[in-house]
């Protein structure tokens, strides 16, 4: 990503990181959604048919609940809870 970004690779040019806008923050995201996301999803997978009652009520719990919730309403919530979050002054880029 950042090699891309800063350019000299593959004849792109250098862009200036105030033309950069959200790319960054999207791919950073993404990596750590994934990243995160797919071993905490595998854990959930292993605990549903666990022979231990809490940890399978809890892996079952979770994914019922994640699954039953609609995605607009998912990011409806994080629209409202994201932007009172501090973001960086103009003058710090």
């Amino acid at each position: 990503m950042l090699v891309l970004m800063f350019g000299g690779v593959f004849g792109l040019t250098y862009v200036q990181t105030g033309r950069w806008g959200g790319l960054p923050v999207t791919q950073l995201l993404a990596v750590l959604s994934r990243g995160l996301g797919f071993p905490f999803a595998v854990l959930l997978a292993l605990g549903r048919p666990s022979s231990l009652p809490v940890l399978r009520w809890v892996s079952t719990g979770t994914i019922e609940i994640v699954r039953g919730l609609p995605l607009i309403g998912l990011l409806f919530v994080a629209s409202i809870h994201l932007p009172p979050l501090p973001s960086p002054r103009a003058d710090d880029r």
